[in-house]
């Protein structure tokens, strides 16, 4: 009887690990990239990359336009895909003039403004595929 178990678990052992392997791959990637508008970093966006289907993953930018996807709180990155891309001016864009004044919404440089405009989840038509490979994401937008 103890043979029988034995050469069972011995056959049933590969085959588990086979499907433990397959179940580890994941189909989501860490993304990190740079958003710029007209050869302009933008600072105080948010990205969202919407997929077709499945969450969608956000990042921010910091002042020189660099951002890392968040795809959950655990995950970093993006689903692979095909992403609809829209950018909208972070809420907590805002500086302190004086000490002591209230913080105000940061002023947004006239150069970039149009981006927020003309990418938000209204209006963007910016599509980006997500592969393997895409680790660094370049978003050069006119």
């Amino acid at each position: 009887m103890h043979s029988l178990r034995r050469a069972l678990f011995c056959l049933a052992l590969p085959f588990g690990m086979l499907i433990l392997v397959g179940c580890s791959g994941s189909n989501i990637v860490p993304v990190t990239g740079t958003l710029t508008y007209k050869g302009h970093p933008v600072p105080g966006a948010r990205i969202l990359f919407v997929p077709a289907e499945g969450r969608m993953s956000v990042g921010d930018t910091d002042d020189q336009g660099h951002f890392e996807l968040d795809y959950d709180g655990k995950t970093k990155g993006a689903v692979l895909g095909k992403h609809l891309v829209s950018i909208q001016q972070r809420q907590d864009a805002i500086v302190e003039r004086e000490p002591g004044v209230p913080a105000k919404r940061q002023n947004v440089n006239k150069d970039i403004a149009p981006v927020f405009e003309k990418y938000n989840q209204a209006n963007s038509k910016k599509y980006v595929e997500i592969t393997k490979d895409t680790t660094v994401l370049d978003l050069n937008l006119d």
